[in-house]
């Protein structure tokens, strides 16, 4: 059991309270630090503590008194027992009564001054954090019309916490540490306005949610009030949107520090507030010092006149597809700025090198699959096939596996996440069927359809288009989406020579760009007359991964029979990842029954043998590997009795073999 007495030596009642950042309330006569339990919120002080003996006490007028582990149990909701276990952990106590812990008598590495500032101050944002109980929540989200769950979320991902009684936000810097808390204090008098205060000795700055230097849509506010009213709207509690970013700035007077947080390529969505005509002057500076310095191409969001801001516009209602029709409609307040000079970019680099050692220490977080055992987040992958051969069907089929965290043969997807299908040959009626075939229907899986946009816009799709390009950007960041499907090549790039190498930089930098903001893509193609994807072979340079399908309806079999074989993988062994054979059979209710059974390479080559092929150069193209590959497999096949080799000949052995 914890020792109590040994606990009360070590952290005494006032230095509890200051370890769960409740020091402003350790006073004989202070405000209570649960003001919610007060009818007018303890504006007039009822809290204090005092010594009585060797201990401490504390005493409130509504809500009890007690020692230690009374007041963890009130501030914290929990039981004694808790409270014990939990006060010997802040206090340094094991378990064992009157026990310390073991140590080696060795003479610790001191940190600086500023390693312990910046490991206190994480320290005492984390207590706020944890300070911060479901009365606080539920608080917040009446006073501010937010979800339960959005403010719960706030709280997990350690956005918000309690500071000496007051909501409080950490500040981060450039690497992400807490370097200091940004609280409001309640105004005393009615009419007053609450003020804000930074604990730490650290100057304003921004707070950053996401990855704004990765990501393609950035939104930005001067209050967290409005921000986190349009976060809770597009349910970031719920997925996070990938390929999106918050900025913070604290205040109108900051908009300056916005500045070299997006990447030049995104675009920035500014919420300017509405205010009186004093506050509009300085909202218009806050739009005019975003725009100065964001980077980037900034975009105006308008909230209706009525509202003085967005979180006004929210409690009074505005829903989620309100305001996303309010960022369709922004207006444009800057254009994204000329490339920068050799001289300014040179800087750039200079502050990019890492050495060996550096990038060894540097935490580089794994790209997660999306289907095991080969398809990951940011992936560009090709599925390539002839006419009618299975390539619409199988990659449906995988956008359907991703979608659903579902199975398609032996592979498997991870979790489910969005994808948007564009659909640029098919007819819509068949498109419809075969989503239906493929199973249960899933609002993750949206198309664009070739038909269905030129019904409602009268224009046509092509992707080639850098301002078609930036039109899917910005709804793959809008939406969440984490695939993109693009089905087909040549239907969807329309002007692209496809043999010049050449014509392919038209697309290049945008998928280059997808690839940084975590998006996965896959092509689909056609193959060409020798049985390879048609058109540069430069496409394939930057893919992870390129599938390549044959028909293989040669035994009577009822449905449509391909096989599939992987030309090129870098996220799995040639093992993990064998040929397969597929078969896919439309039943009377129009449903599909979908198969797949793993063919090794061995039996791909026999097949090619019998079919009358007998060079390492013709079943090479065929198989669309290289020629020493085939070489290998040919060996195994001998070696098993399947072919038998004369020369660079090979024929079918007589009676056939075991792989």
């Amino acid at each position: 059991m914890t020792d109590l007495n040994e606990c009360r030596r070590r952290l005494p009642l006032p230095e509890l309270m200051g370890r769960l950042a409740l020091g402003d309330n350790a006073k004989k006569s202070a405000r209570c630090p649960w003001p919610q339990n007060h009818t007018h919120e303890d504006r007039n002080p009822s809290f204090g503590i005092y010594q009585n003996g060797d201990g401490w006490r504390w005493k409130c007028f509504v809500c009890g008194n007690g020692d230690e582990v009374t007041f963890l149990e009130k501030h914290f909701g929990i039981s004694t027992k808790e409270a014990i276990g939990r006060y010997g952990k802040l206090a340094g106590v094991d378990g064992k009564a009157g026990s310390l812990p073991a140590t080696k008598q060795v003479t610790p590495e001191q940190p600086t001054p500023k390693e312990k500032t910046e490991r206190d101050l994480g320290d005492l944002w984390r207590n706020c954090v944890e300070g911060f109980t479901v009365e606080h929540r539920q608080k917040l989200a009446e006073w501010r019309g937010y979800s339960v769950e959005f403010c719960e979320w706030l709280q997990q991902q350690e956005l918000v916490g309690l500071f000496n009684g007051n909501t409080a936000f950490p500040v981060h810097d450039e690497k992400g540490r807490v370097v200091g808390i940004h609280y409001q204090v309640e105004p005393q008098n009615g009419g007053e306005r609450a003020k804000w205060r930074y604990e730490g000795g650290c100057n304003a700055r921004p707070l950053v949610i996401g990855n704004a230097k990765t990501a393609a849509s950035v939104i930005a506010f001067e209050s967290q009030w409005d921000a986190f009213a349009v976060m809770d709207k597009q349910s970031w509690h719920k997925a996070v949107p990938e390929v999106e970013a918050a900025i913070i700035t604290r205040g109108c007077s900051n908009g300056e520090l916005v500045a070299g947080l997006c990447a030049q390529d995104a675009t920035l969505f500014a919420f300017k507030q509405n205010d009186g005509a004093d506050d509009a002057r300085k909202a218009g500076k806050w739009l005019a010092d975003v725009s100065a310095n964001a980077g980037c191409k900034v975009m105006l969001v308008t909230t209706p006149e009525q509202h003085k801001d967005a979180n006004d516009w929210t409690r009074a209602g505005a829903t989620t597809a309100e305001i996303g029709k309010a960022v369709v409609a922004a207006t444009v307040v800057s254009a994204a700025p000329a490339p920068l000079a050799g001289a300014d970019l040179k800087g750039g680099m200079d502050g990019s090198l890492v050495d060996g050692a550096a990038l060894q220490a540097m935490t580089v977080e794994p790209r997660e699959f999306i289907v095991r055992p080969f398809f990951k987040v940011g992936d560009l992958g090709f599925i390539f096939a002839k006419r009618g051969d299975g390539k619409t069907w199988l990659t449906m089929l995988l956008a359907k596996t991703a979608t659903t965290a579902g199975t398609a043969g032996p592979w498997q997807a991870e979790k489910p996440c969005a994808v948007l299908y564009v659909d640029g040959e098919m007819p819509a009626e068949e498109t419809k069927r075969r989503d239906k075939a493929l199973g249960t229907t899933t609002e993750r899986l949206v198309f664009l359809h070739h038909e269905i946009y030129f019904e409602q816009t009268g224009r046509t799709l092509n992707l080639a288009d850098p301002l078609q390009q930036d039109a899917v950007t910005r709804l793959l960041a809008e939406h969440g989406f984490r695939v993109l499907v693009l089905d087909n090549l040549s239907c969807l790039f329309a002007g692209m020579r496809e043999n010049e190498a050449d014509s392919w930089e038209l697309v290049l930098p945008w998928l280059l760009r997808l690839r940084r903001m975590k998006i996965a893509v896959v092509i689909v193609a056609h193959a060409g007359r020798n049985g390879n994807m048609r058109g540069t072979s430069r496409r394939e340079d930057q893919a992870f991964w390129v599938i390549k399908l044959e028909r293989s309806n040669g035994d009577g079999t009822r449905g449509l029979k391909f096989t599939s074989l992987f030309t090129k993988n870098r996220n799995a062994l040639e093992d993990d990842c064998l040929p397969l054979e597929w078969t896919i059979t439309e039943e009377a209710d129009g449903t599909a029954m979908v198969s797949a059974k793993p063919i090794s390479g061995v039996e791909l080559l026999v097949n090619w043998v019998n079919e009358g092929l007998d060079s390492a150069g013709d079943i090479a193209q065929e198989m669309g590997i290289s020629k020493g590959q085939v070489s290998k497999l040919a060996k195994k096949a001998e070696a098993a009795g399947r072919i038998t080799i004369k020369g660079r000949r090979y024929r079918p052995a007589e009676g056939g073999g075991n792989v």
